[in-house]
């Protein structure tokens, strides 16, 4: 498997909860798709980052789109010489989805990119020529050099990486340059999920440290002194914990509720309470939750505006 393979997995399994609703999240996502082939960002724009976004959601749940399009707009909207790394994956991903292969060409700007980010302790960070790994970077480096077919490098090196993002309360932080006494999720998360692609022993203090982020009544906070829970935060963390093999029973259903507050019956969800947008990320993310929730085998009846379409 793969960082993009399980996520894609993940999102595969979401109808099992959405029921009837997962005609009205397809409809969004498809809806989405611009007429030069890529998605809308939050302001209704093609953007090649949201792009990789829809066209995963609609290939997972087995929607038609045009794929066409999406690749023609992949080859014209990337630019190799201004792009990061965020952007850099979704271009990948985008072709992938769309079923195109890299040509030669594209393959080798694809590395000469990867190595701008390459930091100064032989991780990767979202800054070029950095001095240290970043959790984010190693995330990104690593789903982008499995979707091109490139050896992760040194295990050792990875791990020594991620070691130095750990935290004092159990946590990782993003940088190794930043405070060592507290961690937050989203980096907590990207790193337990490259632990696993790395084949490395599961974290289990790091494990324990991002469940405590879940608030009482469903959802993770991004950090321990963040009081309101969002959804890129639980995605990062359910998904962290679902690769990890985390019993996730016991927040199941407080999770569940935590979706329903942000469903809109445009098909989609919102990133949080306060967020007045719907876009394909954040109702990505929501697909890979629900994904999650609903088991590796069977599907479950739930109820909820997020379960059997209600």
């Amino acid at each position: 498997m793969s960082l993009r393979l399980d996520l894609i997995g993940a999102a595969r399994r979401a109808p099992r909860l959405l029921g009837e609703a997962t005609d009205a999240v397809a409809a969004f996502f498809a809806a989405a798709q611009r007429p030069d082939g890529g998605f809308a960002d939050r302001a209704g724009r093609s953007d090649l980052y949201y792009a990789a976004f829809g066209a995963e959601a609609l290939e997972a749940l087995g929607r038609p789109w045009n794929k066409a399009a999406a690749a023609a707009f992949a080859r014209d909207a990337f630019e190799p010489d201004r792009t990061d790394l965020p952007h850099l994956w979704a271009w990948i991903r985008l072709l992938k989805a769309a079923g195109e292969e890299l040509l030669p060409a594209e393959r080798r700007s694809a590395r000469e990119i990867l190595e701008r980010f390459r930091s100064r302790d032989g991780g990767y960070d979202i800054v070029s020529g950095g001095a240290a790994a970043s959790a984010y970077g190693l995330f990104l480096a690593c789903g982008a050099l499995q979707d091109l077919g490139l050896p992760l490098g040194p295990r050792e090196q990875w791990a020594a990486c991620l070691d130095a993002l750990k935290t004092r309360d159990g946590g990782y932080r993003q940088r190794a340059g930043e405070s060592p006494e507290q961690g937050a999720a989203n980096p907590a998360a990207a790193a337990l999920t490259v632990r696993r692609e790395l084949g490395l022993p599961p974290d289990e203090e790091g494990l324990a440290w991002l469940l405590a982020q879940e608030r009482p009544r469903g959802g993770f906070r991004a950090a321990p002194q963040v009081p309101m829970p969002d959804l890129l935060s639980t995605a990062a963390a359910i998904h962290a914990l679902g690769v990890s093999r985390a019993d996730l029973t016991p927040l199941r259903e407080r999770t569940l509720d935590f979706l329903d507050s942000l469903w809109d019956n445009l098909g989609g969800f919102h990133g949080h309470w306060a967020d007045p947008v719907v876009d394909c990320e954040y109702t990505y993310y929501g697909l890979v939750v629900l994904g999650w929730l609903a088991g590796p085998d069977s599907p479950s009846p739930g109820a909820g505006k997020t379960r059997e379409g209600t």
